[in-house]
Formats: structure tokens, sequence, C-alpha cells
């Protein structure tokens, strides 16, 4: 529970980024907007998230859950 809980206010974490790469243009984020608990447990489609250096939003992209 320790890991779900942030112990000084009592409310549950929450992960918003899972991954960041940048290139010499812009910041890519994978963002995953869960809870800590169902990180990596639910599925559920993913985003993008593209940002210049000046912390502006450039682009979204959806990457919707496919079924193999």
């Amino acid at each position: 529970m320790e890991d779900v809980l942030d112990k000084e206010n009592e409310v549950a974490k929450h992960i918003y980024y899972c991954g960041v790469e940048v290139t010499d243009s812009f910041i890519y984020g994978l963002y995953m907007n869960q809870s800590n608990e169902d990180t990596f447990e639910k599925e559920k489609s993913m985003e993008i998230h593209v940002f210049s250096w000046d912390g502006e939003v450039i682009s979204k992209f959806n990457i919707p859950l496919v079924w193999v």
C-alpha cells in the first residue's frame, strides 16, 4: 500500500507520464493518466504528447488499443 498512497496526504498516487524522450526541437511524453494501482493492469489507449521547449503543446497523438 505504501507505493500506492502518499503517506503525508493519504492521497492515491497518479502516474501521468511513463516515458519522455527529447530532440533538439521537441519533448515527447507517453501520457498514461492512470492511478498507480491501475498502471499496466488495465488495457487502454495511450497518448503521445509533443511539447516545444517552451512548454507549449504542439500535438497529441492517440494510440488506440490494438488486439492481436
